[in-house]
């Protein structure tokens, strides 16, 4: 029984010396991202890439309203089989548009992601440097105002030295990103 209680100890005592080396740090990382030169005309090339599709997809649907506009002017006059053919013309319009949606929507995804997984990794390589220089055994995220810490010393807080690793310079925080207050003991 003594040697359980010896050993348990050994275990207990061997955690808490891992606990006193354990180093947290924390940062934003969409704030760094959209600090960086390269994300920020990743985006701009992003949002024009979208727009073009946005202007395809209006072309289109444009032709399959006027084809419709076409159809209801035309109807009466329109014998069974031509209304036929010009209904199924026009559900394989629709059908047209909703698979051009589609394409369009993984097109994106596949631009979004050819672009931006370049810029992440060097984040997360900068991450795992300024990790290895200040001694941190763990880096957490915090984006958005939201916190996966709920508690976190200025001095963790290593994203000027992420900033600086990446050669960019941040611009002052919006106050929607700043982290809430902790809450008081009183």
């Amino acid at each position: 029984m003594k040697s359980i209680y010896l050993f348990l100890s050994a275990i207990c005592l061997a955690f808490m010396v891992q606990a006193q080396n354990l180093k947290i740090g924390y940062t934003d990382i969409e704030y760094v991202l959209t600090q960086m030169p390269e994300y920020k005309t990743a985006s701009t090339d992003i949002e024009l890439f979208q727009k073009k599709l946005e202007e395809r997809f209006r072309i289109k649907n444009d032709y399959a309203q006027s084809k419709l506009q076409e159809y209801y002017d035309m109807e009466r006059t329109l014998t069974m089989d031509q209304k036929k053919a010009k209904e199924e013309e026009l559900m394989k319009l629709d059908e047209e548009l909703k698979q051009f949606e589609k394409d369009a929507q993984l097109e994106m995804q596949t631009k979004q992601d050819g672009m931006l997984a370049p810029i992440r990794e060097k984040v997360l390589k900068a991450i795992e440097q300024v990790a290895a220089e200040k001694g941190y055994t763990y880096i957490l995220n915090r984006t958005g105002g939201l916190m996966n810490v709920l508690y976190g010393p200025k001095e963790d807080d290593v994203t000027d030295a992420l900033a600086t690793k990446l050669g960019i310079t941040l611009q002052p925080r919006s106050t929607t990103t700043a982290p809430a207050p902790a809450p008081s003991n009183k």
